[in-house]
């Protein structure tokens, strides 16, 4: 019982806050980013699987028209931007740019300033509205686009920005200083255990490069807000935007029924990557407050953090596997090319993983065990899933693949007893 308040007392320590504050400001500082970054005002939508394009005004997507007979939905949509901007150009910010519903041939349509801007047709909308509604809203969205758009030329709106923009970028200096304060901080306590040999903690590790996203975060969404101030430069953002996703958005290959483009697969990969530190930080966290409160032995709390950490790590990526949409059945394909990998070239790296595992569980060195290795002698720091970091008595650090432990004769002086001869 005892042990049992501890690890629920480690759970809520200084050092369990600070990575928990650490986490929230990265996923807050990540939402900004997205939000801003993100173009607003998309009030459609469209038909599935049907092919669209983007009607914008000043850098901002207002809606999205799709194909017709004899005109691709880009097309359609270059027209109608083209003819915003014209009438944006031509209206003076102190008139408003009229914009009405028409018909047209029995058809519906829309004009700005009296010129026709597009036609309502069966791809423009989903069923149940019909051409005149969708006019309609489309109508208030472009009335108050162009409203917006002529406030941002006046030439109050642009002082009222600059104040803006210094009060923001005020408020993001002071939180880029308090947060590489933290960090440099965080950065001489460790400096600190390093010169006194001291064993430095999984999450002080995590904080610093997390806070190094924290401060690259805050220089992106203060750029991102300024983007979005302005115009031209907003035009600019979206453009940007543009190209990057038709860079990456063409398909690459195929995999069932399914295509996977460039962005598809670093979306992947980016998932999986903060799944893995998401793993290891968890598992680290369970370590340093739970297991080392309820279980004194070093070596079973490494185990039990690797089993956890592997099992996580598996059954996380089977679900992002599932939910991406791959077929896990094609999975067997793959273990076929890796079984005759591991008959070639990584049968050394599946030998070292499989004695890691061995030693984990039969436990002949534990960690903290005094060992000699051939000429390797040292502490056992950490067992891995591929080699053992061992430390010798000048403090050199020596990573020995974990084979070596199971094929080879070692000597292990702490072996049963912790006290060492």
């Amino acid at each position: 019982m005892f042990r049992f308040k501890n690890a629920l007392t480690g759970l809520f320590s200084s050092r369990s806050r600070s990575v928990l504050l650490c986490t929230a400001a990265i996923l807050f500082s990540l939402l900004f980013t997205i939000s801003i970054g993100l173009q607003p005002g998309i009030a459609q939508s469209t038909l599935a699987n049907t092919p669209t394009a983007d009607v914008v005004l000043d850098g901002r997507v207002l809606f999205r028209l799709g194909s017709i007979d004899g005109f691709t939905a880009e097309r359609r949509a270059n027209s109608a931007n083209a003819d915003l901007n014209r009438a944006l150009r031509a209206t003076p910010p102190d008139r408003l740019v009229r914009v009405n519903v028409g018909k047209r041939d029995n058809l519906t349509t829309i004009r700005v300033n009296n010129r026709h801007l597009l036609t309502v047709t069966d791809g423009d909308f989903m069923v149940g509205v019909t051409p005149t509604e969708q006019a309609q809203e489309w109508t208030e969205i472009l009335q108050a686009a162009f409203a917006r758009a002529q406030r941002e030329r006046l030439p109050g709106h642009r002082q009222a920005v600059t104040w803006r923009i210094l009060a923001m970028l005020a408020a993001a200096i002071a939180l880029y200083s308090l947060v590489y304060w933290f960090r440099r901080r965080l950065w001489r306590q460790r400096f600190r255990k390093l010169r006194r040999s001291k064993p430095i903690p999984y999450s002080q590790k995590l904080l610093q490069p997390a806070l190094l996203g924290v401060q690259a975060s805050l220089v992106l969404s203060f750029l991102l807000y300024v983007c979005e101030l302005f115009p031209r430069a907003r035009a600019a953002r979206y453009s940007v935007f543009q190209f990057l996703e038709q860079t990456f958005n063409n398909p690459l290959f195929t995999a069932g029924e399914k295509t996977y483009s460039v962005l598809d697969i670093s979306k992947l990969v980016v998932v999986l990557v903060l799944l893995w530190l998401t793993v290891r930080g968890l598992s680290a966290l369970i370590k340093s407050s739970v297991l080392q409160a309820a279980i004194s032995d070093r070596g079973a709390q490494d185990a039990i953090a690797t089993v956890i950490q592997v099992v996580l790590m598996v059954v996380g990526t089977f679900i992002l596997l599932q939910a991406w949409g791959i077929d896990l059945s094609a999975l067997a394909i793959l273990a076929s090319v890796l079984g005759v990998g591991l008959g070639f070239g990584l049968q050394n790296i599946f030998n070292n993983f499989i004695s890691g595992w061995i030693l984990l569980v039969e436990r002949p060195i534990q960690v903290g065990d005094l060992i000699k290795l051939g000429e390797v002698f040292g502490i056992v720091e950490k067992i891995g899933a591929r080699s053992t970091e061992i430390k010798t008595p000048d403090q050199i650090s020596i990573i020995v693949p974990n084979a070596d432990f199971v094929q080879n004769q070692v000597m292990n002086w702490s072996h049963g007893h912790p006290v060492s001869r």
